[in-house]
């Protein structure tokens, strides 16, 4: 089979994990004497540092595999479909906002959140250019690509998508980035575009962005990205 198969997939999922942990504890001692660490240009680093550790792990498992292929594809997509995606991502947001509203987030993950979502060049950056480079390229190009070749497509998909959700790491996000995960790897099965997928994951984090900047009191918008 080529890589990942499903199990590999929940196999990178507790890597993950366990590379944030290792990342985390060295990173939580040195806070503790230097507060800024958490701060600025480090908020971008400690979110993007472990993701791209497995992302080099993974591919490196990827190459080694004859059935995958030896490089990432940057393939384009028609300009013509810009304003479907458009209107389709704002739709996600909507329909994201109001799942969001059937179960409200604890107040200690709505305050993670706040810190997380830091309401400068750096949060952006993080939030809207990062995220969605980093994770689809690991979720679409990586894994979704993998199961697209031992799985039927819909079952590729939705295995995808529910990695795509426990990702996140937490269960008020989870259905809201599964549904996301869905339509991305759909479009990415039927045009196998990366830039598309990261435009859609861009220009929907980068609206959940300034919904949550701009009505700071309003929390439905954090499961958005």
């Amino acid at each position: 089979m080529a890589y990942p198969s499903i199990k590999q997939g929940w196999g990178i999922l507790g890597l993950l994990i366990l590379v944030t942990i290792c990342y985390a504890m060295p990173l939580g001692i040195i806070g503790m004497f230097y507060p800024d660490i958490q701060q600025r240009p480090f908020h971008l680093l400690n979110y993007s540092i472990p993701i791209v550790i497995l992302i080099f792990i993974t591919r490196s498992w990827w190459k080694k595999n004859p059935k995958n292929d030896s490089k990432i594809q940057f393939k384009g997509f028609p300009l013509a479909i810009l304003p479907v995606v458009l209107i389709m991502t704002i739709s996600l947001v909507v329909i994201h906002s109001e799942i969001a509203s059937w179960v409200p987030m604890p107040d200690w993950l709505v305050d993670v959140f706040k810190e997380f979502l830091q309401p400068n060049i750096w949060g952006f950056i993080t939030i809207v250019i990062a995220a969605p480079i980093l994770e689809e390229i690991l979720l679409r190009e990586i894994v979704l690509n993998g199961l697209l070749r031992n799985y039927s497509p819909w079952k590729a998909i939705i295995w995808s998508s529910v990695f795509f959700g426990v990702i996140h790491l937490n269960p008020w996000q989870f259905v809201t980035a599964m549904i996301a995960g869905m339509v991305i790897g759909y479009l990415y099965w039927k045009t196998k575009s990366l830039w598309l997928c990261i435009l859609i994951h861009a220009v929907n984090n980068g609206i959940a962005f300034y919904l949550t900047v701009k009505y700071s009191e309003v929390t439905n918008f954090f499961r958005a990205i």
